[in-house]
């Protein structure tokens, strides 16, 4: 059995793919620090020199930029790359 705790960014989701995506024998439970339709405020920051800053309130905590560039609109093309469902939220 595989256990993960990480952040699904695009990085992490290409080494899984990589690594243990393929596998179909190995169990895997993956602990994440985002649901699949993860924050918007969580993406890299897409303005400027993509800084944490109280303007834009990114938080930078995902390494994927945010395709969107105000935190209070939903990321839903983000979301799509990703694979995630939409509109699928634990939050609804």
């Amino acid at each position: 059995m595989f256990l993960w705790e990480c952040v699904l960014d695009a990085y992490m989701r290409q080494w899984f793919d990589q690594e243990i995506g393929t596998d179909t024998i190995i169990p895997v439970i993956l602990f994440t620090h985002d649901p699949p339709i993860a924050d918007t405020k969580h993406f890299t920051n897409p303005n400027g020199k993509h800084t944490i800053n109280s303007v834009d309130k990114f938080q930078n905590l995902l390494a994927d930029t945010c395709l969107v560039t105000d935190v209070k609109k939903k990321a839903t093309k983000n979301w799509e790359k990703a694979g995630a469902v939409y509109p699928f939220s634990f939050y609804d």
